[in-house]
């Protein structure tokens, strides 16, 4: 028999938002923080606040907006350029720390349910490692990082990782990929066909203009 309780308790976890990080992983992450941890508490709570998804994907469209109106020819002792150097380092110091409480949350890579044990946080880790690396260019010793600039293009990418109905779509599309290919074969064989049958029936027939 099923006690009221239980089901009071089951429709509770049915009105949970399913992006909630509520309840914790019964685990111990980074090997010493339990589900009982203050701070490893502390930082769920911010990541399941309200506000901080809205601000995150609000930074992810002001930064992909900084990055598309960036140009190497302005001038860079210029005003603008300062505010865009001290923007972008805002933006990904924003990142860096999200990025850290979600590894303090579910762990790195290790267990179930990890942080690095999705595509699209890897998406997310790989972008703010990029990010961060591009501020190493200022030693000459570095030089060689300025080439990772170009891969700064991929940040919008993450709010494709951030809203389900996108993630939805393109999972989809990645799904569709086999029975894409599948039927650009038949595709092909069938123009291979009609190529063979062409060639043999009009080869050298429309070579010239007849009246």
């Amino acid at each position: 028999f099923v006690h009221q309780t239980d089901l009071d308790n089951l429709d509770d976890m049915e009105e949970l938002d399913e992006d909630s990080v509520f309840p914790l992983l019964a685990v111990n992450t980074l090997f010493v923080m339990s589900p009982e941890n203050s701070f490893r508490v502390f930082c769920a709570h911010i990541l399941d606040h309200k506000w901080f998804e809205t601000v995150i994907q609000t930074l992810i469209l002001l930064s992909s907006i900084s990055l598309a109106i960036d140009s190497p020819l302005d001038d860079p002792n210029s005003s603008f350029r300062a505010g865009m150097y001290y923007f972008e380092i805002f933006t990904t110091a924003i990142f860096t720390i999200e990025c850290l409480l979600k590894v303090v949350v579910f762990g790195f890579s290790i267990h179930e349910g990890a942080y690095l044990r999705s595509g699209w946080n890897v998406l997310d880790f790989i972008i703010v490692i990029i990010s961060v690396m591009t501020f190493f260019e200022l030693s000459e010793s570095l030089s060689a990082l300025k080439s990772i600039r170009s891969l700064r293009a991929l940040r919008p990418l993450r709010v494709i990782s951030r809203a389900p109905g996108l993630r939805t779509i393109v999972n989809a599309v990645f799904d569709s990929i086999p029975d894409v290919i599948n039927v650009l074969a038949v595709v092909l064989v069938c123009f291979s066909i009609f190529a063979v049958v062409s060639v043999n029936f009009l080869k050298g027939d429309l070579r010239h203009c007849a009246n």
